[in-house]
């Protein structure tokens, strides 16, 4: 009883190929996204941040908002335009967490005060 290896083996060819095709037309989606120059600036922005003050920030032209195409990377830039704007400014942060807290304090100290 001979084994003919031919038919067990899978069609390996076939799925790498498959895989690739998939592989560059996600990439061919990612090149159109509109996004695409803002988020590839702003990471940069990120790199020059965490290097330190003698590297220069890049400053980023804003894309406009509600452009179609691409893969999504719209829902990538408000988060990223923020991270950047705390790291240049880190005083926001404390400013921030005070806004938060104070203005529901003040608030209820302003109505308790006003119901006696």
């Amino acid at each position: 009883m001979t084994l003919d290896r031919r038919k067990k083996r899978t069609p390996i060819r076939t799925s790498v190929f498959s895989g690739l095709a998939g592989i560059a037309y996600t990439l061919a989606s990612i090149g159109q996204d509109p996004y695409l120059s803002e988020v590839a600036c702003r990471a940069a922005q990120i790199v020059a941040l965490r290097k330190g003050p003698p590297c220069p920030v890049l400053q980023c032209t804003r894309t406009a908002p509600g452009l179609p195409g691409g893969v999504g990377l719209a829902a990538a830039v408000k988060p990223l335009r923020a991270y950047v704007t705390v790291k240049k400014h880190p005083a926001l942060v404390p400013l921030g967490i005070a806004i938060a807290v104070g203005l529901p304090v003040l608030l209820g100290y302003y109505l308790g005060k006003r119901a006696r």
